[in-house]
């Protein structure tokens, strides 16, 4: 029974060291991979020649009014009339310059993808773009899209012992871009990028009892937007869409660079401001197959 007790114990301390000689291998190829991604990315993110990029930039901003509450009877109209209503009713969309809009998103766009060691060229420059012999990248922001709607904004919060709640319509926007993002003599199937991004009248409030009636009120205050908020919006965004296409480029590069069969890739996120990487599929552009 000794014997068999012994060898029972020898069979296990072997068991659990195999054990844990697999999972520090484990541990260890997955350390490994980390390490060459962000080897990789910081190769990428450092470089101040990552290659050229013509940009193709649209020419309007598609706008459209989504407050359709607003609009008596609205099945009166067809789908045509009742943009148009919307539109010509709407509170920023008919005042937005679209040239305004867009040449301070643009412009932004290409300042920070310079700063990130891009060789820019805009569509009015194609002859010295096709001149290049390096890396080379077509970007075409192929849409604008501004949408005009009603946020119902909701606050909750409790009061001696009892909860109360409220509901306030914020005016808000939302900026749907598309991208097409494709390398230059290298054939692959053609992606659509996806980003959306919104902005929204800011709202301070809070609920007060009266400590003589005790009477509860949510008193607020609303910081509306304005046109000049839009505009500052769109320099926003350009940045935003730069710091997203330079994330993707990054990692088609490590994905070019990992010549792995059992690679499984992961979207490395890199921050210009802290200069880290960390790892979000969720941040960035949403890739429409």
């Amino acid at each position: 029974m000794l014997f068999e007790r012994l060898y029972l114990i020898s069979y296990f301390q072997q068991v659990k060291q195999k054990t844990q000689i697999i999972i520090a291998l484990l541990l260890l190829g997955l350390l490994s991979s980390c390490s060459i991604e962000r080897k990789l990315a910081r190769e990428f993110v450092q470089s101040n020649n990552k290659g050229a990029v013509l940009i193709f930039s649209p020419e309007y901003v598609f706008k459209k009014s989504l407050k359709e509450e607003e609009i008596e009877n609205p099945e009166q109209y067809t789908e045509d009339q009742l943009d148009s209503v919307l539109f010509y009713r709407s509170q920023f969309l008919q005042s937005l310059d679209d040239s305004i809009f867009l040449v301070k998103l643009v412009n932004q766009y290409i300042d920070d993808l310079k700063a990130f060691g891009f060789d820019i060229y805009t569509q009015d420059y194609i002859d010295l773009f096709m001149e290049k012999d390096t890396n080379s990248w077509v970007i075409n922001m192929a849409q604008i899209e501004v949408e005009e709607y009603t946020y119902p904004y909701e606050f909750e919060e409790m009061v001696g012992y009892e909860t109360y709640a409220v509901s306030i319509d914020l005016d808000a926007l939302n900026c749907n871009a598309w991208f097409e993002i494709n390398p230059v003599n290298k054939p692959e199937r053609q992606k659509v990028l996806f980003a959306t991004h919104y902005i929204m009248d800011d709202l301070y409030g809070q609920f007060r009892q009266n400590v003589l009636s005790g009477k509860v009120k949510f008193e607020y205050s609303i910081d509306s937007l304005y046109i000049k908020d839009i505009y500052e919006f769109a320099e926003v965004l350009g940045a935003e869409y730069a710091h997203y296409t330079l994330n993707y480029l990054m990692n088609k590069f490590i994905d070019e660079q990992i010549i792995d069969e059992n690679y499984k890739p992961e979207y490395l996120q890199y921050d210009p401001a802290s200069r880290q990487f960390y790892k979000d599929p969720e941040d960035g552009f949403e890739v429409m197959e």
